[in-house]
C-alpha cells in the first residue's frame, strides 16, 4: 500500500497547529476567518521539518525511508512536476541521484495547502479552532 501524503501531512498540520498554539505563537482568532488563517499557516508550515521538511530539505533524514514514502506515488509526483513546472532534466537528475528526500519534501509542499485545510476542519469540529468573526456572532 502507497504512503498517503494527504493524511500525513494532514496529521502532521494538526500537530504542529496544537503546538502553535499551546506555546502561544499561534492566537486562532487573530484571524478574521479560516482562509486567513491558512495563508498565514501556510506560510508558516512551508519550511517547517515537522510538516514539510522544506527547512532543512529532508523530512524523514534518510534516503531509504523517504523512497519508500515516495514508492507508489508516482502519479502524485507526476501532478507534482507538472504543477510547479520542474522541468524534465530536473526531475530525472534528481531521480539518477537518488535523491529521494527532493521527491519527497517536494511531495509533502505539493499536498501542504490542501492538508492545512483538512487539518483546520478537524480542529474546528473538536471545537479547537476559533476565529475573530466567532466573537462578533456572539452579540447578536
Amino acid at each position: 500500500m502507497a504512503y498517503d501524503y494527504n493524511y500525513a501531512v494532514k496529521d502532521d498540520c494538526i500537530n504542529a497547529i496544537r503546538d502553535m498554539m499551546a506555546n502561544g505563537s499561534l492566537e486562532t482568532t487573530d484571524y478574521l476567518d479560516r482562509d486567513d488563517l491558512a495563508e498565514h499557516l501556510n506560510d508558516e508550515l512551508w519550511t517547517d521539518d515537522s510538516v514539510t521538511g522544506n527547512g532543512s530539505g529532508s523530512y524523514t533524514f534518510s534516503r531509504s525511508r523517504a523512497h519508500k514514502c515516495v514508492r507508489g506515488n508516482e502519479g502524485l509526483v507526476k501532478d507534482m512536476i507538472r504543477e510547479y513546472g520542474v522541468d524534465a532534466e530536473t526531475a530525472l537528475d534528481h531521480f539518477m541521484d537518488d535523491d529521494w528526500e527532493w521527491f519527497d519534501v517536494s511531495l509533502r509542499c505539493y499536498v501542504l495547502n490542501s492538508a492545512i485545510y483538512e487539518a483546520l476542519d478537524t480542529l474546528e469540529k473538536l471545537g479547537e479552532i476559533h476565529y475573530s468573526y466567532d466573537d462578533d456572532d456572539e452579540g447578536r
